[in-house]
């Protein structure tokens, strides 16, 4: 199932994916929303302090370098979608990224575990194993810890990643790979690579159907899940123990929490905190995904933390 080398593991649903759907009422989309970057107390995030609820685009955020000198090319723009700074993302952030080609990068190495959403652009990777992989644009993938390969980028190329814990500020964007800090390659697979979707439930209109992409046998810092949802759709999506970061990808959909409503497009992220319940519509059909990075809490204290697995 994954397009991978060293890391080779085989992919196993820990659970069936489960499909709710419920039925409109009232005409849809509403009236009225949450405006752009309109920012919600959310429950508990890093230090006792609120991980607030944020609907951004990322047109909104002003595009910066920080990587430095490239290998080989032109400069790509790099957009914080969510920090730790300001937005508390410390489980688990997220940046847009915009690369002009042709453009050579890497080897690129972090200390974290990364994961990425490739929108646009076919590219190739020569991974730490050796092997040459083509990717194609709507593909995911997953860098855990140590694993590294060299990108090569014939045309241009968009990725939307996240990094679990979040980037502190400060954080040194990569470091030189070793014999002992590389420990394998990273993880890639496309949506349509999987099996159909289950099985929506019947005799009712506007059905949403999901995969999960990279479950916690396989990533246990972050967890993606892939949502397609048919026009006329709503769901009531159910608070869980986990901070999340929602994307829309394709289409239109409508996200709300209690009497709130906002209409979000392609290019819009949503930071949900944990424990928060928000019901997603839309009237034309939508993609969209979702990251997941479970909330650690000790039975005793109640304390969170972020979970380490190294």
């Amino acid at each position: 199932m994954y397009d991978h080398g060293v890391r080779q593991q085989p992919f196993r649903h820990r659970r069936k994916a489960r499909i709710r759907t419920v039925l409109m009422n009232g005409s849809w989309p509403p009236r009225g929303g949450l405006r752009p970057s309109e920012t919600y107390s959310g429950d508990q995030g890093d230090g006792g302090k609120p991980m607030p609820l944020t609907i951004r685009h990322y047109s909104e955020v002003e595009p910066v370098n920080p990587f430095g000198p490239v290998t080989w090319g032109k400069t790509p723009r790099h957009r914080r979608i969510f920090g730790t700074e300001h937005d508390n993302a410390w489980r688990v952030d997220a940046g847009y990224n915009e690369y002009p080609a042709p453009r050579v990068g890497g080897p690129v190495i972090y200390n974290d575990d990364e994961i990425c959403y490739m929108p646009s652009g076919d590219h190739v990777q020569l991974l730490a194993s050796g092997k040459l992989l083509h990717v194609r644009a709507g593909s995911f993938m997953l860098r855990l810890e140590g694993a590294v390969s060299y990108v090569i980028m014939p045309e241009e190329l968009t990725s939307i990643c996240f990094h679990a814990p979040g980037r502190p500020p400060g954080w040194r964007p990569r470091y030189e790979p070793t014999t002992e800090t590389v420990t394998g390659d990273p993880i890639w697979v496309h949506p349509d690579d999987f099996a159909a979707f289950d099985e929506p439930e019947a005799e009712v209109p506007g059905t949403v159907a999901t995969k999960v992409i990279f479950g916690a046998d396989v990533s246990p810092r972050a967890q993606v899940r892939w949502t397609v949802m048919e026009p006329g759709s709503r769901v009531a999506a159910g608070p869980g123990n986990a901070e999340r970061i929602l994307a829309v990808v394709e289409g239109e959909a409508t996200i709300g929490q209690g009497d709130r409503e906002s209409a979000t497009a392609r290019g819009t992220f949503v930071q949900w905190p944990a424990g928060e319940t928000l019901t997603i519509g839309s009237a034309e059909g939508a993609a969209y995904f979702v990251v997941s990075a479970p909330v650690l809490e000790d039975t005793a204290t109640g304390d969170t933390a972020i979970e380490d697995t190294a």
